[in-house]
């Protein structure tokens, strides 16, 4: 799998959220490029995956706490998406977990797939509502 590049259109505005946007998808190249080292490297992979799933579920929870302040009123379509990324990287790091055989490509492929359509269809919606709210 090859690295997936920050595309500027998914720039929202807002500096955390873009800050951990990237932060999010180096975690994800780092991991990607693990996965492709093969089974000598299912240890560090493991780990990486572990933290990128930590900070993807900060992210959230980040995100999640600033609609509930602005009263976003897409607030709860956005959670239930989050909701189903979570549940996705736990099974992700359950099959992982499971025994040898690393992660399959095509996971990674559909969290970076999942990362920049997300972005698209909910974080920059939500950031345009946050900067009307608070205009700079």
């Amino acid at each position: 799998m090859a690295k997936v590049e920050w595309n500027p259109e998914w720039v929202t505005g807002v500096e955390r959220i873009d800050r951990q946007h990237r932060e999010l998808l180096d975690r994800a190249n780092l991991l990607a490029a693990t996965v492709l080292e093969g089974p000598e490297a299912e240890a560090e992979a493991e780990e990486i995956l572990f933290h990128l799933a930590q900070y993807a579920d900060f992210h959230f929870r980040e995100e999640e706490r600033a609609m509930t302040e602005t009263k976003f009123p897409g607030l709860r379509p956005h959670r239930e998406a989050h909701d189903a990324m979570r549940e996705k990287v736990a099974g992700m790091i359950d099959r992982h977990a499971g025994g040898p055989g690393g992660l399959p490509a095509d996971l990674m492929a559909y969290f970076f797939e999942w990362l920049a359509n997300h972005i698209e269809t909910y974080d920059l919606a939500m950031a345009l509502y946050f900067r009307a709210q608070s205009p700079v």
